[in-house]
């Protein structure tokens, strides 16, 4: 049953994921374009514009959640999730982190750097199977809830770290 619950309370973060899709493509011809220019000081402000709508849909996510979430879930799935409304709220900024990921991982692909990504995505994997594992033992929702978001912040951060580094590379080699 725990199992079912974490799955009726992660559907909303599949849902701003697949949001999140949707957004980066309208751009993908704009920042293909200013790849093939090398323009990669407008390239760079338009990524970060993308991530900056993104982060105000997720805070407005979070806060809509936070208010209603539990009560649209219980209402469509006729289940009591009432005490389950923090883990909502951590499910949800975990997918907006995560989604950032995302974006930013399309952007790396548009850039051509791929083969640092599978080292991002190898550790982000192992962190997150590691945290799972101690977190998820004792409380199931709570602790998966806090897997999602704390290996979402490493993908994050990793991300970021990449993106940083490979986007002054190639603004300095211009």
């Amino acid at each position: 049953m725990t199992y079912k619950l974490f799955g009726i309370l992660i559907m909303p973060a599949t849902v701003i994921t697949l949001l999140g899709n949707y957004l980066i493509h309208p751009f993908v011809n704009t920042l293909n374009n200013l790849r093939k220019d090398n323009n990669y000081n407008e390239f760079n402000k338009l990524t970060k514009k993308i991530i900056l709508i993104l982060l105000v849909l997720g805070f407005i996510a979070v806060i809509v959640a936070g208010l209603i979430g539990i009560y649209v879930l219980n209402f469509i799935y006729q289940i009591k999730l009432d005490s389950y409304r923090l883990e909502l709220i951590i499910i949800i900024l975990a997918a907006i982190l995560y989604t950032v990921s995302m974006i930013l991982s399309g952007v790396l692909t548009l850039l051509n750097i791929n083969k640092k990504q599978i080292y991002v995505y190898v550790v982000s994997t192992v962190s997150a199977t590691v945290l799972c594992y101690f977190l998820a033992k004792g409380n199931v929702i709570n602790g998966s809830a806090m897997s999602y978001f704390i290996a979402s912040v490493i993908n994050l951060a990793l991300f970021v770290g990449l993106y940083v580094k490979e986007i002054n590379k190639l603004r300095k080699a211009v």
